[in-house]
Parts: structure tokens; C-alpha cells; sequence
């Protein structure tokens, strides 16, 4: 079984695989960390290609958009495969995906896991140990470095809520 890329977003981003940090916001990888984001946010979405340019140049564009994003995806891609290997962003027709067959554990996938888990619960004792560990899973905003992002904005609220309703 192949190991799991594991992503935090709550209260920082950080990407690991086997023990080793493979994310890194500053300087020229900036645009490269805010597709994976966006992409690992939209996971379940093919995104097409005028989206993302969008959202990554949101107020001027570079000279030849498209190809500026073939370039950070190839070179998301590449950093991504130096440290684990795999297909992890598909593209077909003209739009962009993050692969569902990539084996990756995303805290708020467990956040939202445990608070459905006790909210499944009909005993009280039996609901506690989910609402601790959703409590303890939260550490703050998701993807607080993207929060000046629009796209990051409900996706923030709604995991604000959830918590504040714990």
C-alpha cells in the first residue's frame, strides 16, 4: 500500500510525505504552493485551465497565461514526483484535476469525519472522544496565508462555523 500524503490546512499548511515537509510558501514557489491549494480544496472538481489562470493572476496576466500555467503545473508537478512519485494533477479537456486515486490524508477530511461520527452517535460518552478529537484537529483557519484569497473565503467560513459549533 503506498503511503499517504498528509496536508494539513487548518491553522497552517503544510505538506509531508514520509516524515519530510515537501511544502515550501516562500519566493518562486508561491504560485506553485496556491494550485496545490486550490486544487486540493476543489479535489472532488475538475478545474479548467481559464479558472486557474484566473485565480492565479487574478489582477494582470502574464503575456501567454496558458502557457505560465503549463509551466507551474509542470513544475508543481516535478516537485512533487522528486519527493513521492505519482500522477498527482491530471489533465484532460482543457481542464485540470487533482487525481481521487492519490492516496492523501487531509485533516479537514478527519475534522468533518469525527464531528459526522459524533453527531452518528446516539450516547452521549460515545460522541465525546470525536468532539475532542475535532477540537484538537482544528488549529486555527484553513489556509490562513490564503485567507486574502476570494475562492478561500467559504471554505474558511465553513469550517469556522463547524468548529464554533463544537
Amino acid at each position: 500500500m503506498q503511503e499517504q500524503i498528509n496536508v494539513q490546512t487548518l491553522g497552517t499548511f503544510c505538506v509531508k510525505y514520509s516524515g519530510t515537509t515537501i511544502s515550501d510558501e516562500t519566493g518562486r514557489s508561491y504560485k506553485l504552493w496556491k494550485i496545490f491549494k486550490y486544487l486540493i480544496t476543489n479535489r472532488h472538481k475538475i478545474v479548467t485551465t481559464e479558472l486557474l489562470i484566473e485565480m492565479i493572476w487574478p489582477d494582470e496576466q502574464p503575456s501567454n497565461p496558458l502557457n505560465s500555467l503549463q509551466a507551474l503545473i509542470f513544475r508543481l508537478r516535478k516537485l512533487l514526483n522528486k519527493y513521492v512519485g505519482g500522477e498527482f494533477i491530471l489533465f484532460a479537456h482543457n481542464s485540470y484535476q487533482w487525481n481521487p486515486d492519490v492516496p492523501v490524508d487531509i485533516d479537514v477530511v478527519n475534522f468533518e469525519r469525527h464531528i459526522q461520527c459524533a453527531r452518528d452517535e446516539s450516547a452521549d460518552e460515545r460522541k465525546i472522544p470525536h468532539l475532542k478529537k475535532a477540537i484538537e484537529l482544528y488549529k486555527g483557519d484553513y489556509l490562513p496565508t490564503a485567507l486574502s484569497e476570494i475562492w478561500s473565503l467559504p471554505v474558511t467560513n465553513y469550517y469556522r462555523r463547524m468548529y464554533i459549533a463544537l
